[in-house]
């Protein structure tokens, strides 16, 4: 019987004494049974549990895993990888943004790259369609001018008929590639303007970039093929 009452006696000092410490647990799987102090932005400071009259002991922060109160709270500390990917997620400013866009200018691929990495999909989608379209356009250009180059050089030197024919092919479906092609690079180029100009406005507050810039374009009229260059 009166082993009974001593282990229960035992019981519940130990339940009592668990109550009445703090326990800190290290990131390496230690515990330290101690009486905390204070929090500060670095560290913390603590008294030993079984030497509260003692000294204050120091801990980094960042050794930190958990400290569960006596009250039954707790605080647990983020991990470095943590605190850092959480502040790597945080969107540039206002400031940093109009400076790298303002950097970039023209160039299609870091202007991409800089829609894509700052989660700006809209405008990312839009300006890389607008780009290949651009490209597309291009193409047809060059290959009509590679055609009209060669039919220049051929015709004149031809001394047969069917190499002169093919020349004059050469050049006749080069000058239509070549017409074909400006125009889509020319409306790739003002989608692509356009674009920009829409960022700029939307999310750096900005609508100098709005004034007029030179566009050509490109239509049919009553009177055949139409080109305006505006100012």
């Amino acid at each position: 019987m009166k082993k009974t009452i001593l282990f229960l006696v035992a019981v519940i000092g130990i339940g009592i004494a668990a109550q009445a410490q703090d326990i800190i647990t290290l990131k390496n799987g230690e515990d330290i049974q101690a009486l905390v102090q204070e929090i500060n932005d670095d560290n913390i400071k603590y008294k030993k549990f079984d030497n509260p009259n003692g000294p204050n002991y120091t801990l980094k922060k960042s050794e930190i895993f958990m400290i569960r109160y006596k009250n039954g709270s707790k605080d647990v500390f983020p991990t470095e990888s943590t605190a850092t990917s959480s502040k790597s997620e945080q969107k540039p400013s206002v400031n940093d943004l109009r400076t790298e866009f303002h950097r970039i200018g023209r160039n299609d691929i870091e202007m991409l790259d800089f829609f894509e990495t700052n989660n700006y999909m809209k405008h990312y989608n839009d300006f890389k369609s607008a780009n290949n379209r651009g490209k597309v356009g291009g193409g047809i250009f060059g290959a009509g001018l590679g055609l009209l180059i060669v039919g220049v050089i051929v015709v004149p030197l031809a001394d047969d008929e069917i190499v002169a024919t093919l020349g004059s092919y050469y050049i006749v479906g080069g000058c239509v590639l070549s017409i074909v092609g400006i125009p889509i690079m020319a409306t790739a180029g003002g989608a692509k303007r356009r674009i920009k100009n829409d960022f700029e406005r939307t999310y750096l507050n900005n609508d100098y970039s709005l004034r007029q810039q030179p566009t050509l374009n490109f239509g049919f009229t009553s009177r055949g093929l139409g080109v305006a260059l505006k100012f």
